[in-house]
């Protein structure tokens, strides 16, 4: 038997080394970007579970509370079809949620200039859109969203519109 292991050099400067990821910090990380996202959404914290839960079982798609509760306790992460529904629902991308690659969000340019007003940009909600529920808060923002890039004209008309098929109090006119 010949011993080369004398003859052997390795030159540190060519090799990368990479730390080992844990599944506890792929789970961590998962956890924190998901409550990141449902708190930009308005999701309700406490409950939050149970938010999740009612949103996917429109979807067709079965999830306890007690698993949701362990995606947002850093216990466990989901199959990637309940990812990609929960990052739809949430309005972000899913490789963002999953493993936090940005963009976070699905398009690159922002709807909502740097400069603009707090309640313009994205992560505002004020006490009544904190009284709309869950599931219409998707409408209430693709709102937003088409009203920015409408003409002054524009705007006054969906105003009018929005204004005689929603409810109001007569007594604010």
């Amino acid at each position: 038997m010949v011993d080369i292991t004398s003859n052997l050099t390795i030159d540190a400067s060519v090799c990368n080394y990479q730390l080992m990821i844990t599944k506890d910090l792929i789970r961590q990380e998962f956890a924190s970007r998901l409550h990141l996202a449902c708190d930009e959404a308005g999701v309700r914290a406490r409950g939050r579970a149970v938010d999740i839960q009612s949103f996917l079982k429109k979807k067709s798609i079965d999830a306890t509370t007690t698993a949701i509760g362990k995606w947002l306790n850093a216990e466990a992460v989901p199959e990637a079809d309940k990812i990609r529904a929960i990052a739809s629902w949430l309005r972000v991308r899913a490789e963002w949620l999953e493993y936090g690659v940005e963009p976070r969000y699905p398009t690159e340019q922002p709807l909502i200039a740097e400069g603009s007003p707090p309640e313009l940009r994205p992560g505002y909600q004020d006490e009544r859109y904190q009284k709309v529920a869950p599931t219409h808060r998707q409408t209430v923002d693709e709102i937003a969203s088409y009203a920015l890039g409408l003409s002054e004209d524009q705007a006054k008309a969906l105003k009018d519109f929005m204004l005689r098929i929603a409810p109001h109090d007569k007594s604010e006119k």
